[in-house]
């Protein structure tokens, strides 16, 4: 198994560039994308030597999970659903210290 980095992913169009890998061999799961599409990464099966192109590298499994790691932390915070989940645990909390200060005041009425 091989890791790569593809830089430039796709043109003004929008129109996807893979640099001459087979998709088909790659590991299904493994693709990771940066929110604008400019950055693939991925674990691929291809065999011998890979395609030779400025915007392709072949990576270390260990930056493979770095990038990885990084990509899926930038699309975890720009995910509406886990920003609602956040502001939701704020605005709890924020509830919770106020309910503690509402008894407290009460209880010493």
């Amino acid at each position: 198994m091989k890791y790569v980095k593809i830089n430039n992913l796709t043109d003004a169009f929008g129109k996807v560039d893979y640099k001459g890998l087979d998709i088909n061999k790659f590991i299904a799961g493994s693709q990771r994308y940066t929110p604008d599409c400019k950055i693939c990464i991925c674990a691929t099966e291809e065999e011998g030597n890979l395609p030779k192109h400025v915007d392709f590298l072949e990576i270390s499994e260990g930056e493979y999970v770095e990038y990885r790691k990084e990509i899926e932390s930038v699309m975890k915070a720009e995910d509406p659903v886990f920003q609602l989940q956040e502001k939701t645990d704020q605005l709890e909390n924020q509830t919770a210290e106020y309910m503690v200060d509402l008894d407290f005041r009460l209880s010493n009425c």
